[in-house]
């Protein structure tokens, strides 16, 4: 078995995928749509949409097959991403990547496959619409224009979804993109019995500062404190502006320390924003935490 490579722009390709909030989200009916009719298009027992995350393949949606998670190192769909073109196996018994593969030689016995690789609006490949089948067969250009096909209205659910839930100043979530990621994540941890908490920003004085430097200046300072965030926390936390100078921070497996005041009282923090007049303007954040 060959093992695929990483992406030449691996990092980028990882942080695109977390930041999309796809991981997140669980499976969907737009996406279990399109591989039930694939699985029906082509008479084959299995179409998945495939996300490959740093050393999981996450299973978006799949049809034939009941599973969410494959290890990277075996899945197909790692060498599917590696390439602009489909990649198409018609015998995996007789290709050297694959004819050892515990996929292809114990269950479920994989032994034709077709990948499209797909990307998220920034390019950022991060996945496949693949088509596998438990015997050899031949894929003909109809049968690949049609596969393109569906990897393009995957893409475009991509970007439906990008703008219906990313907040376009700060590249955060916005509110409905953190309450539909927030409750999976509220379930999933209930589910696992692990502690969740609730953080909020508050940026002090913005007011202040859309009143004395502009609109603009505001925007530059929102960016700059949701950079800072960005940075601070985890990327499988939630990150998402609700409107104005709040930022919400949803993240798992963590317990709120007992704050000044008594539990999970909000307390200040001050910090420093400079205009591009050149003057520093001090500018108070407030922050909350509180388990849930």
């Amino acid at each position: 078995m060959k093992l695929a490579g990483l992406h030449p722009d691996e990092q980028r390709r990882l942080q695109s995928l977390r930041s999309s909030g796809l991981l997140n989200s669980g499976k969907e009916e737009r996406f279990d749509r399109l591989t039930r009719l694939a699985r029906s298009l082509y008479n084959l027992p299995v179409a998945s949409i495939s996300l490959v995350g740093e050393d999981l393949l996450h299973i978006k949606s799949c049809a034939g097959l009941d599973v969410d998670t494959v290890p990277r190192d075996i899945s197909f769909c790692a060498h599917t991403i590696l390439q602009t073109d489909p990649l198409i196996v018609n015998d995996m018994q007789q290709d050297e990547r694959f004819h050892d593969n515990p996929l292809v030689i114990e269950a479920p016995f994989i032994r034709f496959y077709a990948g499209y690789p797909v990307q998220l609006p920034d390019g950022a490949t991060v996945g496949s619409f693949c088509l596998m089948d438990h015997q050899p067969r031949s894929f003909s250009a109809h049968e690949m224009q049609i596969l393109s096909d569906l990897a393009a209205i995957v893409e475009d659910e991509f970007k439906v979804l990008d703008a219906a839930t990313s907040d376009e100043l700060t590249g955060l979530f916005n509110r409905r993109g953190f309450l539909t990621l927030a409750e999976y994540a509220l379930l999933t941890a209930q589910r696992r019995h692990e502690p969740v908490s609730l953080a909020f920003v508050d940026l002090d004085r913005f007011k202040h500062i859309n009143d004395t430097w502009g609109h603009e200046e505001g925007d530059r300072a929102l960016i700059a404190i949701a950079d800072l965030m960005k940075a601070a926390f985890r990327e499988s936390d939630i990150l998402a502006r609700q409107g104005g100078g709040r930022i919400y921070h949803s993240v798992r497996q963590y317990q709120p320390p007992r704050c000044r005041g008594g539990n999970g009282d909000a307390q200040p923090q001050r910090g420093a924003f400079q205009p591009a007049g050149g003057q520093s303007l001090a500018a108070g954040v407030l922050l909350g935490l509180r388990r849930i």
